[in-house]
């Protein structure tokens, strides 16, 4: 039974209103601007955000993860101040690294004007991160509604009138550029008073900072195993934009590309919303020292009850539903996503027991979890081009593969938190 007068739904519910707005707004506006992009210029995004991806989450060797669960402001603090210190030293490393290679531009076949957004992307979503789990770590969840209805209307606006004036793919990784940053100045604006009062705290850390408090000693793990981790998880989900760009072309990688940013709405509406507030409430009740195991069960059971609608409804209906909304051309688009949306399900009811890992100190096992996922996602993609799969065959084993995984973490989360009758 859910409590609509918890604090916990109270929060959920704000997120959930801001980014189910924003969503329903890019969902109006995608027929416009597929209409106006071809799948080229998608497939030129998809490689871009696979490769931006996989690094963009360890931007800060995984210590802004750590914000939310220090027990006190002042640790909280100066695990903030080092992250922006590392995501400043990292973002300007890539861009002499890639100023210099020209190895990644004919790996990923992109222009190097393409390539060189790379750095930028780094650090701004170096920034837009340490930002966010600040404000989660203090409970502002109105800003993450609000920064993301802004930022998603100008980037709408500023596809449909690129689009329209000249619809190249430079536009669209522009355009994602564009959204990061107006959520950055948007959250500012609307909490600065709270950002005004932070920073000015911020000088009374700087010297522990420099000495290496010992305080963020027993945060070491994040660089150490959920670093390599965060970079393991998202090379081993693009995979397939990697493969299908090497078999079939940038046309294929476009639906790809398309359906599991559609499939991808449920998790950012939803379960981000439950995963950020989850994520401040698991923390709360683990530095109190209480059992957490009835929490994430009934939040897992709670995301899987809410997925079943949408993704089923995707299975059974995503090529019809992609050619009426998006058009004939799309229609393959969505027949990735049918098969897709199984991924996503499992994917989007682990969203809590993800949350909850590296909170009760389990980030060497998630590592050792995302070294096995990999080798079995690559194990795959060369049995695929063994048997010559065709692009839509790649897509269902890769899906189903992800769905058994994504089920296997949850239960052991779960099994691991029975073994742990009180987390302290």
């Amino acid at each position: 039974m859910i409590n609509v007068k918890s604090t916990f739904f109270k929060n959920v519910l704000v997120i959930f209103s801001g980014t189910a707005l924003a969503q329903i707004l890019n969902i109006l506006s995608t027929p416009l601007i597929t209409r106006l992009y071809g799948p080229e210029a998608f497939g030129v995004l998809g490689t871009f955000n696979a490769l931006a991806s996989i690094f963009i989450p360890v931007i800060s060797l995984a210590y802004v993860y750590a914000i939310p669960i220090p027990k006190y402001n002042f640790i909280s603090r100066n695990i903030a101040i080092k992250s922006f210190f590392i995501v400043v030293i990292l973002s300007v490393i890539s861009l002499l690294l890639l100023l210099f290679n020209e190895l990644v531009m004919d790996l990923f076949d992109v222009p190097i004007g393409f390539v060189i957004f790379i750095p930028l992307m780094f650090f701004l979503s170096g920034m837009l991160q340490i930002n966010q789990q600040i404000l989660i770590r203090f409970g502002l969840f109105s800003t993450f509604a609000k920064a993301t209805i802004i930022s998603s209307i100008t980037v709408i606006i500023f596809k449909l009138i690129t689009g329209w004036l000249d619809p190249q793919a430079n536009y669209l990784i522009i355009g994602a550029l564009i959204g990061v940053v107006t959520q950055i100045l948007s959250s500012l604006y609307f909490n600065k008073f709270f950002w005004n009062k932070y920073t000015h705290d911020v000088s009374i850390s700087k010297v522990k900072l420099i000495f290496v408090s010992p305080s963020l000693k027993k945060y070491s793990d994040f660089p150490k195993f959920r670093t390599p981790q965060l970079l393991l998880n998202p090379l081993s989900r693009s995979l397939p934009v990697f493969f299908l760009t090497s078999n079939f072309g940038l046309g294929v990688v476009g639906y790809y590309t398309l359906a599991t940013s559609m499939l991808a709405l449920p998790a950012v509406v939803i379960g981000n919303a439950v995963g950020n507030v989850f994520l401040k409430k698991v923390t709360h009740e683990i530095n109190n020292g209480n059992d957490v195991l009835k929490l994430v069960v009934k939040s897992t059971l709670l995301l899987a009850g809410i997925g079943i609608v949408p993704f089923g409804f995707v299975f059974f209906y995503g090529d019809i539903l992609f050619t009426v909304f998006l058009g004939k051309e799309w229609t393959q688009a969505g027949v990735f996503a049918s098969y897709i949306a199984i991924w996503q399900f499992f994917g989007f009811a682990n969203k809590c027991c993800n949350v909850t890992l590296p909170v009760i100190g389990m980030n060497k096992f998630y590592l050792k979890y995302e070294v096995i996922s990999l080798i079995l996602r690559v194990l795959l993609l060369f049995a695929c081009s063994l048997l010559t799969l065709s692009s839509v065959d790649y897509v269902l084993c890769f899906s189903i593969l992800g769905a058994f995984l994504n089920l296997f973490l949850i239960i052991k989360v779960i099994l691991m938190l029975r073994n742990i009758p009180k987390v302290v």
